[in-house]
Parts: structure tokens; sequence; C-alpha cells
């Protein structure tokens, strides 16, 4: 005797394709987390200071001539690049709302500052 695999009746199938359809189309769709370049240039990051909401991926990018780093202070010590040549990048995602200090360990007079704040 052949397996048979029982199909739901046809009007069932009709009348719930409609209503499949229209939770894929209407469901809100997940965006990307915002994505920030920071450019290292002239021993300086560029912007110095950020503001960005949670989730948001931050990239630096080395555009000088010589290596340079991302280290945070204080709390924020959990942040730290490997040495970036030029034209290397480094990405991380901040999630948690807070103030982040950061320098390049290498030198350390470079700094700079985020902010990540929850949209109000």
């Amino acid at each position: 005797m052949p397996f048979a695999c029982p199909l739901p009746p046809r009007p069932l199938f009709a009348a719930a394709l409609p209503v499949l359809l229209a939770l894929l189309v209407l469901s809100p769709a997940r965006a990307a987390p915002a994505a920030v370049t920071v450019t290292i240039h002239g021993y300086a990051f560029e912007p110095r200071t950020l503001v960005v909401a949670p989730g948001t991926r931050i990239l630096w990018k080395n555009a000088d001539d010589v290596p340079h780093n991302v280290v945070g202070l204080g709390s924020a010590a959990a942040l730290r690049s490997p040495a970036l040549d030029q034209d290397d990048s480094w990405e991380t995602q901040l999630d948690a709302p807070g103030e982040i200090d950061y320098v390049c360990g290498l030198h350390p007079h470079m700094q700079g500052h985020i902010s990540v704040r929850a949209a109000q």
C-alpha cells in the first residue's frame, strides 16, 4: 500500500494563504545596526566625539602611515583593538548605554569619546 501524505482541504489552504502573506509583508523588518566610521588621520580621531544608539557598530580606519590602536579607559578597558597599520580597520559593536573615553595606546595624546544613549 503506497504512503499517502494527507493535504489540508483546499478551501482551508486557500483561506490561510492571504493571512500568511500579510504576516510576511506587514511584519516589521529588523534593521541592521547602524554603523559609524572614525578615521584616524593626522594623529587624531575624526570625529573625536560621537553620540550613538545602543547596537551601533563603530569602525576605526587608520589613514596615517604609522600604527595606531584604540584603548578604552576606566570602565571601558575591554575596548581594545590590535595595532592598526596604514589602511587597516577594526570594528566593534556598542550595545550598552554609557560613556566611553578612549585613546591611542601608542600615542596617548590622541583621545576620543563615545556617548551610547538609548533613543528617546
